[in-house]
């Protein structure tokens, strides 16, 4: 049984409990994670029951832990080619993650359109789909690409279709893939191998949480002027722009906002 006290210091409420410190703020985006040299991110996954802990407003995930201690295990071991991780290490180091911070709380990250399939077209077999997160998100310079798959197979529509209420026909199915997961700011201290001696402090920006998904929209392309009636992947409404458009907006951060509207 954890035993967990709070303190509250200047508006911020510290818990800590039997496997680490936490900041509790007003928003998860802001929450802090804390460890401590007794209490390590090694020691708090042996704690976390039905994959997180819950204190307030924060949430830990395994994921978020694991994914931070990842990190620091390519950079002990020089390992760069699996994530695009830049390396920062020389080696013989120890990383030791100290905090955490959740800068871009959970939710649609990034989309990717897939391709389209004529109605009457059937494909039968499923393939996988992959997409990818890395550069800069939302200002934050990722220290590692994230790469997630989902499975899909391709079918066109049977052409009878409606599309929303327009009294149009599906001609289309419309396939993409959307990466949701949070961007978690990582602390590490970094100490000498042999001596254990400090030697600095390093921040990485990682994406945790994160899982892929495949949706289809039926839509109705108009061959001469290129405009596309979509139905959403989720309701029975629709919208109507350019395919060029809807592409481009697939292909962002508010894919959901022309997927799932």
């Amino acid at each position: 049984m954890k035993i967990l006290f709070k303190l509250i210091i200047s508006g911020v409420m510290l818990l800590s409990s039997a496997n680490a410190v936490y900041a509790k703020t007003d928003t998860p985006e802001d929450a802090y994670m804390y460890f401590t040299s007794e209490y390590t991110a090694e020691d708090a996954l042996k704690y976390i029951y039905d994959g997180d802990m819950h204190y307030g407003d924060v949430q830990i995930t395994r994921d978020a832990i694991e994914t931070g201690l990842a990190y620091a295990c390519a950079m002990e071991q020089g390992n760069s080619s699996s994530n695009g991780v830049s390396l920062l290490s020389t080696g013989d180091e120890i990383w030791t993650i100290q905090s955490s911070q959740t800068v871009v709380a959970y939710g649609v990250l990034k989309g990717k359109y897939l391709k389209k399939v004529a109605a009457g077209v059937t494909a039968g077999s499923s393939s996988s789909a992959s997409i990818t997160l890395n550069g800069t998100f939302n200002g934050y310079n990722l220290s590692a690409s994230a790469t997630y798959s989902h499975s899909v197979t391709y079918n066109g529509p049977a052409g009878t279709e409606s599309i929303g209420t327009t009294g149009l026909k599906a001609t289309h199915r419309y396939y993409s893939i959307i990466l949701s997961g949070s961007i978690v700011k990582y602390t590490y201290r970094v100490t000498d191998q042999d001596t254990g001696a400090f030697l600095r402090t390093e921040t990485a920006y990682l994406v945790a949480n994160g899982s892929a998904n495949t949706y289809s929209n039926l839509g109705n392309l108009n061959a001469s002027t290129g405009k596309l009636n979509v139905r959403s992947a989720s309701t029975n409404s629709t919208k109507s722009l350019s395919e060029s458009t809807w592409i481009s907006y697939v292909n962002s951060s508010s894919a959901w906002s022309y997927v799932g509207f």
